[in-house]
C-alpha cells in the first residue's frame, strides 16, 4: 500500500506541475488523463497486492516412529537386547504380555520393542516361592556335649571330592564352579534345602560365587549389579552341556553361600 501511495502522489505532482503545457491542457478536457491515471492506480493495485500476499511455506509432515520386531537368538536376554534398542527389559516385557517370565525367552521367539513415547502398563514380575529349610529342633546341652554333637554333625557332611553329577546337566555344571559343596545334594530341587540341613549358609540375597536355586535348575552367581539383579552363567538352560549366560532379578533363586 505504501508504493501505491507513493508513485500515486508523484503522479499528481507531475500533473500540477506540467498544467501549463498545451498537450495536458488537451488531455485533461478529453478525460484521457483521468483514465490513465485510473488505469496506473488499477495496476498499482495489482502489485501491491502480489507483493502484500507472500506465498505460505509448506509443512513437512512426519511420521510417528513405528515399533520394531526383534527374534531372540542363542545367548540373549531380555537385558541384551533392551541395551540394543537403547530402552529397558521392564518396558519390553510390558509390551509383550505373551512372555510368561522374563527370565525364561526362547531362541527363536519374536517379540516388539515398544517405541520411546509409548506408555505402558507395568508388570508385575514372577517371584519365586521361598525355599523353607528343615526346622532345627534346639535343646539345651552341656558344653562337652555340645562339642561332640558339632563334631558329628561336620562329620555327617557329604564328600566333596570330585564331581558325581551327571555331567552336562546344570547340577554338573554348578558343582564344578563351587567344588567345595558336597555331592549328596541330590537333584537341582533340593539343594538348597539340603543344603541348609547340613550347616551349609543359605539365603535369599544374590551374592557372586553363590549357588541359585529354583526348582529343578541351578545356577552359577558371577557377579550382582548395582539394582540387585544378578548376572549368572548356566549349563543345559538352552541345550544339554551348553553354558549360556543372563541377568535376572535378584529375588528370583534362593541361594547357597
Amino acid at each position: 500500500m505504501r508504493l501505491t501511495a507513493t508513485l500515486a502522489g508523484l503522479f499528481l505532482c507531475a500533473l500540477v506541475f506540467s498544467a501549463d503545457s498545451p498537450k495536458v491542457a488537451a488531455s485533461a478536457q478529453s478525460g484521457s488523463v483521468i483514465s490513465n491515471l485510473s488505469n496506473i492506480t488499477d495496476e498499482f493495485a495489482v502489485l501491491d497486492l502480489v507483493v502484500a500476499s507472500p506465498e505460505k511455506p509448506v509443512e513437512e509432515k512426519t511420521e510417528p516412529p513405528k515399533a520394531k520386531e526383534h527374534t531372540i537368538a542363542a545367548g540373549e536376554t531380555l537385558t541384551v537386547v533392551a541395551k540394543q534398542y537403547e530402552t529397558t527389559w521392564q518396558r519390553i516385557y510390558a509390551k509383550n504380555v505373551q512372555i510368561a517370565n522374563p527370565d525364561i525367552i526362547n531362541v527363536g521367539e519374536k517379540f516388539v520393542v515398544p517405541t520411546t513415547d509409548e506408555q505402558l502398563a507395568e508388570r508385575p514380575v514372577p517371584v519365586a516361592p521361598p525355599v523353607d529349610a528343615p526346622p532345627v529342633q534346639k535343646t539345651q546341652q552341656p558344653a562337652r556335649q555340645r562339642a561332640q554333637t558339632n563334631a558329628a554333625s561336620t562329620a555327617s557332611r557329604g564328600s566333596a571330592s570330585g564331581n558325581t553329577y551327571a555331567a552336562g546337566y546344570c547340577t554338573w555344571y554348578a558343582k564344578s564352579r563351587r567344588s567345595d559343596l558336597p555331592n549328596n545334594l541330590g537333584n537341582a530341587n533340593t539343594w538348597v534345602a539340603r543344603a541348609s540341613a547340613q550347616g551349609i549358609s543359605t539365603g535369599s540375597t544374590p551374592v557372586a560365587g553363590a549357588i541359585g536355586q529354583r526348582g529343578m535348575h541351578v545356577v552359577y552367581v558371577e557377579s550382582v549389579n548395582a539394582d540387585g539383579s544378578a548376572n549368572i552363567s548356566e549349563m543345559n538352560y538352552q541345550a544339554l552341556g551348553q553354558v549360556t549366560s543372563r541377568t535376572v532379578p535378584g529375588n528370583y533363586f534362593q541361594y547357597i553361600y
